[in-house]
């Protein structure tokens, strides 16, 4: 009767043994590996040969669509993908997806240090239309925005609806305001919700008396240089001889106001127009109510000694050498071809971004700008930070006529002329020091676009045709 329960016995101690046995192996491998795991996740790599640990650049790649493939000297990834590379050695990496444009980086780190680098929500930029609208015997023209575009029908001019399944809404004809002349392609300036004005061709589309109306600047007595809308029914026009006019959308007519300004902008964020006179910059609310000539002058901004410089500077003919961009916690002024900083909590700290700038665009604490020779740039005021792009691949020689996006969702910066794109992934939140270049490429050319993508689509007007881009992927 002994033997039964001696068996058992002997199976518990023998089941005891393996279990202290398997501890101890474990217990001792940890103990073993613990250094070179703590080593490893902290960036350094393991040189057998030499019996060293090296600094690495660890590099995370994440793309929409996914399974992009990123080749290197010794295999190929597909992402999103985590990789790393000798420290202090230069490495260019293609990013590539049948459909969609190639991206490039070159990335690297200082010697003697372990550093990251982060491209993610690299959305790719399709390289074919989705949808390609065609009219039998009419053209498209130009987009408005991102509700509303332009075609033509023989001598008539409509607006028409549209969004990322096509046309949509009704077909709304322009009544054509004094004039005779062609309304030809363009971009066009949003002065507020259904008003716009085309500035190379001086036309100006809104509503009056519930209708839309095209109207023909160039029949005034005054050649335009910008224009702002103050209210409801009026507009301040500043002409290429300094003159401030306020034209009444109503009986279309006009009444001079001042003189003596250098520039007229307005922003969003904060709802106002800005003006620049020799001395100081004035702004103007824009508002529901009826604009009094004598409000111009009442809101002084800012005046200083570096204003009085700049301005002297500017040439009439000129459009945008003055240029106003909300920012973080302040705004933005182009001055001449230089750019400057106020803060609203101080407006007597001035900083000095840039200079030779002839375009320029913000995003939060961002600010980006093209140079005379085409160069693109960018400045983060919280980080302190300047990145140069290089050269833009355009061929638009009218730098001051670009126009510069930022798109958040996708971390991308477009950069728009009256036939092209230009674009370049670009995280404005953290600082990639490791990614020593960035390619700005060539998207779309021979194309008429709307400056900014909306949700997952660009849309474009291409040989008198709609054309719909996307990038549809979900991320995960």
């Amino acid at each position: 009767m002994l033997i039964p329960n001696l068996s058992i016995e002997l199976v518990v101690d023998m089941h005891l043994s393996y279990r202290q046995t398997f501890f101890t192996i474990f217990a001792v491998v940890y103990i073993i590996l613990l250094p070179f795991l703590i080593i490893f996740s902290l960036g350094y790599d393991l040189d057998f040969k030499n019996k060293t640990f090296n600094n690495t650049l660890s590099i995370r790649i994440e793309t929409y669509p996914r399974n992009a493939l990123v080749p290197t000297q010794s295999q190929t990834f597909k992402t999103p993908t985590d990789l790393r590379t000798e420290d202090g050695k230069e490495l260019t990496l293609d990013v590539n997806l049948d459909g969609y444009q190639t991206e490039s980086f070159t990335f690297k780190s200082l010697p003697g240090t372990n550093a990251s680098a982060k491209v993610q929500s690299l959305w790719l930029l399709p390289q074919n239309e989705d949808q390609k609208i065609d009219y039998s015997s009419n053209r498209f023209i130009s987009i408005l925005d991102d509700r509303n575009l332009i075609f033509s029908s023989g001598d008539n001019y409509f607006i028409q609806g549209y969004g990322f399944s096509g046309l949509q809404g009704n077909q709304e004809q322009l009544i054509v305001e004094k004039s005779s002349r062609k309304l030809n392609p363009g971009r066009w300036e949003i002065l507020l919700d259904d008003t716009y004005w085309q500035k190379d061709q001086e036309f100006m589309i809104f509503m009056r008396n519930d209708r839309w109306s095209l109207l023909d600047l160039k029949n005034y007595p005054f050649k335009v240089r910008s224009v702002a809308r103050v209210s409801p029914s009026q507009f301040l026009i500043l002409d290429s001889e300094k003159n401030v006019w306020v034209l009444n959308s109503k009986d279309l007519s006009y009444e001079f106001v001042d003189t003596g300004f250098s520039g007229m902008a307005f922003t969003d964020s904060p709802d106002m127009i800005w003006l620049l006179d020799d001395k100081k910059i004035y702004r103007l609310l824009r508002s529901s109510q009826n604009f009094l000539p004598n409000d111009l002058r009442t809101g002084v901004y800012a005046e200083n000694i570096i204003i009085s410089e700049l301005a002297s500077g500017i040439k009439p003919d000129k459009f945008n050498n003055f240029v106003a961009k909300s920012i973080f916690l302040g705004l933005i002024f182009k001055i001449d071809d230089r750019v400057l900083y106020i803060q609203d909590s101080n407006k007597s700290i001035w900083q000095v971004i840039a200079s030779n700038v002839q375009a320029v665009g913000t995003n939060n604490s961002t600010l980006f700008w093209v140079d005379s020779q085409k160069s693109l740039f960018s400045y983060n005021l919280l980080l302190k930070n300047q990145v140069s792009f290089g050269r833009l691949d355009l061929e638009s020689d009218d730098v001051s006529n670009y126009s510069l996006s930022y798109f958040v969702r996708w971390k991308r910066l477009l950069i728009y002329t009256d036939k092209e794109i230009a674009s370049t992934w670009f995280d404005t939140e953290i600082v990639n020091e490791s990614i020593i270049r960035y390619y700005p490429k060539k998207w779309l050319s021979d194309n008429l676009c709307y400056a900014k993508i909306i949700d997952n689509y660009q849309f474009c007007i291409q040989d008198e045709s709609f054309l719909i881009y996307k990038n549809n992927s979900i991320p995960f």
